[in-house]
């Protein structure tokens, strides 16, 4: 008896000091950190606290309100514990966390991911008004005008599929049912404003369209099954279809590269921005191999290739770097969400409050404004409403190019 109650007690010191042990290991790693951790994959770490402790803060609750959020996302070791929290929901129950806020990931069949957003507005669709389209339309109508009459600089539109669009087949059921109290004869947004834009005469390129109509005669896919954007394959076939389109009203032509076969190798770039949001250990079955073109790229001076500015959102990259990387045009940067100007990799070239009208409009040879489909109608991100602005207020000049 005697015996039992010191293996007891020596079991229950035992399981204290082993708890104090990992609260102090916490406690300094939150403090003063002393192991390199790899941090979270698309979290918010919000600032250290700028509230003093003293008697006020504290009975008015603000103190521990910021020591709570600051904690939530500095507490030692929490980037372990919550890749090991996943890790188990992913390797036991095949779900994806969802988390309140940021980029949900949801995990579809054959571990093809999708995001949150664009899966919604395949649930949900045509929630714009037809107000709303109309004066998009109208709007990029106007801008396209102005911009060859002032300026003889074309303007096109790029839409781009969103991956549910493309690819429904790999969704889970749940995601591929619409909303009950949504009827099957409602459009999308996407449905609905196609017809606007060939009424106003837009120059531009439906990217859900045509990848919808080459999937069946195409052997290798357009989205990566790790990734939300599509891939170069499919942003060079748009591309293509762009280049007849507005070829006639530039001056330097875009070139044309040609596909010579396909390469399979490890995702880069984007490809893998939904797997590596799972923020889980094993990606193995998430990350796989991708093919990629191999293109021969024109034997076209420079100085005979366009410049290029493309304004839209994260689908614009891909554009960028099919435009860049397969020889098509001399320049290429991205105006990213109207907020930032980057190059084709990526790198921040400017930011927008240091831009001038007068600087960006006489560089560019051509301007395509990029838009996703399940964020339609937010062309240019206000581009468009600014530029108009610009354009009317300047007089008009007795020089202006005659179009091509």
């Amino acid at each position: 008896m005697t015996h039992d109650i010191h293996k007891a007690r020596l079991f229950r010191s035992i399981w204290i000091a082993s708890l104090l042990l990992v609260t102090m290991a916490v406690l300094l790693q939150t403090y003063r950190p002393y192991v390199a951790v790899q941090p979270l994959q698309g979290v918010a770490v919000s600032s250290a606290p700028q509230v003093a402790l003293n008697w006020q803060n504290w009975l008015s609750g603000e103190y521990q309100t910021q020591i709570e959020a600051w904690l939530n996302t500095h507490i030692g070791f929490r980037s372990v514990m919550v890749r090991l929290a996943n890790q188990l929901t992913y390797t036991v129950f095949r779900q994806s966390v969802q988390w309140k806020e940021g980029t949900r990931v949801l995990l579809g069949k054959d571990d093809w991911l999708f995001e949150g957003l664009s899966v919604r507005a395949y649930q949900w669709p045509g929630w714009r008004t037809n107000a709303e389209l109309e004066e998009a339309v109208q709007q990029l109508a106007t801008l396209q005008q102005l911009m060859m009459e002032k300026r003889n600089l074309p303007v096109a539109l790029v839409l781009a599929p969103s991956k549910p669009h493309i690819y429904p087949e790999y969704m889970d059921s749940t995601h591929q049912q619409k909303r009950m109290n949504v009827e099957a004869s409602v459009f999308s947004d996407y449905q609905r404003i196609v017809p606007l834009l060939e009424k106003q005469n837009i120059v531009f390129s439906d990217g859900p369209a045509i990848l919808t109509r080459l999937k069946d005669v195409q052997e290798h896919p357009f989205f990566p099954k790790s990734g939300m954007h599509w891939n170069d394959y499919a942003a060079f076939l748009v591309l293509q279809d762009l280049r007849e389109r507005v070829n006639p009203k530039l001056h330097k032509p875009l070139s044309l590269p040609e596909i010579t076969g396909f390469e399979k190798r490890s995702p880069e770039r984007e490809d893998t921005d939904l797997a590596k949001l799972m923020n889980i250990y094993t990606t193995h079955e998430l990350i796989t191999d991708e093919m990629y073109p191999l293109v021969k790229r024109p034997h076209v001076s420079p100085d005979q290739q366009p410049r290029v500015l493309i304004v839209g959102d994260s689908f614009s990259y891909q554009l960028a770097y099919a435009l860049k990387h397969y020889g098509m045009c001399r320049e290429v940067n991205v105006y990213d969400y109207f907020q930032t100007l980057r190059s084709y990799t990526g790198t921040i070239l400017e930011s927008k409050a240091n831009i001038s009208w007068e600087q960006l409009l006489s560089h560019y040879d051509l301007i395509i404004i990029e838009n996703v489909e399940n964020l339609i109608p937010e062309f240019g991100f206000g581009f468009m409403n600014e530029a108009i602005t610009y354009l009317e207020g300047e007089p008009d000049s007795p020089h202006a190019l005659q179009d091509p």
